[in-house]
């Protein structure tokens, strides 16, 4: 338990004696690790708007980095400076996820700032911006070199064409355990396994739903040059 957990225990537990002279007991009296239990089913805006609220125990607990370790921001369901500032008060977040996002360029770059244990993003139906459908491959790229435990990425149909991005894929390959992009585009696919050709290093994947190495991939890209969407597997 980390010094922050801790001291946030103590607070709560040393709250709770002060109250052991009554006979009488609800839901707030409960003990901190069933409360945490509790607290974990919730929803990001029931924990960060509604649950402090009740008490000071209960503001206390709803901090609790615990509770905090996976976000999920959908559509419109929480704003852009919500879900910043969520993840600037979220260091241990391990896994992120983004459905039809129109703001995803402004959440990554707070990731970069703030989350470097994260080890999970998936983004699903995103835009870089209202006004931008690409995603912004150089936050991406950012994140991959200072995030060393992220291991798995997932951008689907989230449009991403910075080669920048794909070449680092290919530099960082032996520590991604997998990564799916089926939205990549030619040049980024070719970007990618040019890379991983040149470290020589093997790897299978799926290009399209077809199981090859990366130079029959390469070959692939050679001979269906009119494919303007390729779907792209990296499994361990």
């Amino acid at each position: 338990m980390s010094e922050t957990e801790k001291s946030l225990m103590e607070t709560i537990e040393e709250d709770a004696g002060k109250k052991s002279g009554s006979s009488q007991i609800n839901i707030t009296d409960l003990p901190p690790e069933l409360l945490l239990e509790i607290f974990s089913w919730l929803g990001v805006r029931d924990l960060y708007e509604r649950v402090p609220l009740v008490c000071k125990k209960w503001d206390i607990l709803a901090r609790h980095p615990s509770l905090w370790m996976e976000l999920s921001f959908r559509y419109k369901d929480i704003p852009t400076s919500l879900a910043c500032k969520l993840l600037h008060r979220s260091p241990l977040l391990r896994r992120l996820i983004l459905k039809r996002r129109r703001d995803s360029d402004a959440i990554l770059r707070q990731v970069y700032k703030s989350n470097r244990r994260i080890e999970t993003i998936k983004m699903i139906s995103c835009r870089g911006s209202m006004r931008k459908k690409e995603v912004n491959g150089n936050i991406l790229k950012g994140i991959l070199e200072v995030c060393p435990k992220l291991f798995n990425l997932e951008l689907m149909d989230t449009l991403v064409k910075t080669s920048q991005f794909y070449r680092l894929l290919g530099h960082l390959d032996g520590r991604l355990k997998s990564f799916r992009i089926d939205d990549a585009t030619e040049n980024g696919v070719r970007c990618y396994l040019e890379t991983r050709t040149q470290l020589l290093l093997e790897r299978r994947g799926l290009l399209n739903g077809e199981f090859k190495d990366v130079e029959d991939m390469i070959d692939m890209l050679e001979k269906c040059p009119k494919i303007y969407r390729w779907d792209f597997i990296f499994t361990e």
